[in-house]
C-alpha cells in the first residue's frame, strides 16, 4: 500500500497531467478524461512498479506497447500482480532516500 507522501506525489502527477491535456485537448473536461485513461491504462506499470516485481521493465513495455489490445493490457496486468521469488525483488526507490543522497552529497 502507498504511503502518504507516496499518494500525495501521485495525485500532484495525475492533475499536472490533467493540466497538460487540458491544454493540449482544449478544455478540462476533455483533459481529466484523457488522464483518467492513461492512469487506466498504465495500471498494471503501477502495481509491477509499487510490488517491486523484478520483471519490472518488460511488464512496462508490454503494457506500453500492446496494452491498447485488451489482450496485451490483461496480460501486463496478470504478470503484475503474479507471484515472484521475494529474493529478486527490486528495492523501490522513496523520497525519504533521494532528499538523503541530495544533503549527503553537499
Amino acid at each position: 500500500m502507498a504511503d502518504k507522501g507516496e499518494r500525495i506525489n501521485l495525485l500532484l502527477a495525475f492533475c499536472i497531467v490533467v493540466l497538460l491535456l487540458s491544454i493540449f485537448l482544449g478544455g478540462l473536461d476533455k483533459g481529466f478524461v484523457a488522464a483518467i485513461f492513461v492512469t487506466i491504462y498504465m495500471f498494471p506499470a503501477y502495481i509491477s512498479q509499487s510490488r517491486g516485481h523484478p520483471q519490472l521493465r518488460s511488464i512496462t513495455n508490454l503494457n506500453f506497447f500492446l496494452g491498447w489490445t485488451f489482450f496485451g493490457w490483461v496480460a501486463a496486468l496478470v504478470w503484475a500482480t503474479s507471484e515472484f521469488d521475494q529474493s529478486k525483488r527490486k528495492e523501490r526507490i522513496t523520497d525519504e532516500r533521494i532528499i538523503g543522497m541530495n544533503l549527503n552529497q553537499g
